[in-house]
């Protein structure tokens, strides 16, 4: 498939150390594809795996000869890993894709309705699974089951406002993205993001599609990336400054204003959640944080006194919680 100058869609999967789970990836596309016939191609872009990625994917290339693998020398960090494969790939559309989500049974649908329509982007509705829990933690991540053809860059944002953070729902065309690739980047490991509101600022008279059925299951880690030693202040913090560089842009005040207000509602919530996962306060993060918020008395008089707040006495609280619950769950059934 992949020699064929007539692909739709490219997905695209950035990995490193995906051994673990991107079997299931791949097996989740590749049980799609008997049904369409030479439109899509499967590349994966390895930043110096450590662990037993690259013969798990040779082992698929050679059953499969659609799928393109590449490996680099040396890890390029996230954002130039996703730049490549852009660069690399010959579908119209990109789909980039996590190397642990599961595809549902919907690429033969979105292959047809790209080949018909034009998009700058799709933004693709998702189920979300909780590997702590081991259940599904969000059936339909918008709660919009029909599609939706979004015109200008600040009504997409105004409908689905944070909905691109997830690398995997984001179905991008590939000529507008190699139009921003130089663009310098405001912060590490949000390329996706940036691309696309740089994307939408340029370019938005193309038009942004919502592909309302659920297309895919994000698997939310226990202590992944996005939250592992408190890194889910910081995420939200660089999330809050690509927000803020929008005004630099072509997008309207009262469009940004309300994507930031988005973020400022589980501010809170955010730095108590993060300290249980182990994030201290640095100097460096304490400047960030400054540079960031608008408002700097909520700052010193709200989020400043939770950072402050050692990380045990979070524990010893959330201990003292369930110890309280358990109590009070022996005394409902006596």
């Amino acid at each position: 498939m992949s020699g064929n100058n007539d692909i739709k869609l490219t997905v695209a999967i950035p990995t490193y150390n995906g051994a673990q789970y991107i079997r299931r990836t791949l097996d989740s596309i590749i049980v799609q594809l008997q049904c369409i016939d030479e439109k899509i191609e499967v590349i994966i872009s390895d930043n110096a795996s450590t662990d037993g990625t690259p013969e798990v994917i040779k082992e698929y290339q050679k059953k499969y000869s659609f799928i393109e693998y590449f490996r680099n020398d040396v890890n390029l960090g996230f954002d130039k890993n996703v730049d490549l494969l852009f660069k690399r790939a010959k579908g119209e559309y990109v789909w980039t894709l996590g190397d642990s989500e599961v595809l549902k049974p919907i690429l033969n649908i979105l292959v047809s309705d790209i080949g018909n329509n034009r998009y700058a982007n799709i933004l693709l509705n998702f189920e979300i699974y909780g590997e702590k829990e081991r259940k599904i933690e969000v059936k339909d991540n918008f709660g919009i089951g029909e599609n939706r053809v979004l015109h200008s860059r600040d009504e997409f944002f105004r409908t689905f406002k944070y909905g691109i953070t997830p690398l995997s729902a984001n179905i991008v065309l590939k000529e507008l993205w190699l139009e921003v690739i130089e663009n310098s980047l405001v912060t590490n490991g949000w390329c996706h993001v940036e691309r696309i509101i740089a994307i939408l600022s340029h370019f938005d008279n193309r038009g942004s599609l919502y592909f309302g059925k659920v297309s895919f299951t994000l698997f939310r880690g226990e202590n992944g990336w996005w939250t592992k030693d408190g890194m889910l202040f910081i995420n939200t913090l660089s999330l809050r400054k690509i927000v803020k560089n929008m005004r630099n842009g072509d997008y309207h005040k009262e469009t940004v204003k309300l994507l930031l207000s988005e973020a400022d509602k589980t501010f809170l919530e955010t730095i108590k959640q993060s300290k249980l996962n182990g994030l201290k306060l640095t100097p460096s993060l304490l400047l960030k944080c400054l540079k960031v918020q608008d408002n700097r008395w909520v700052f010193f008089l709200q989020y400043l006194p939770l950072l402050i707040i050692p990380s045990s006495l979070y524990k010893v609280k959330k201990a003292i919680k369930r110890i309280f619950l358990k109590i009070a769950g022996i005394r409902d059934q006596l």
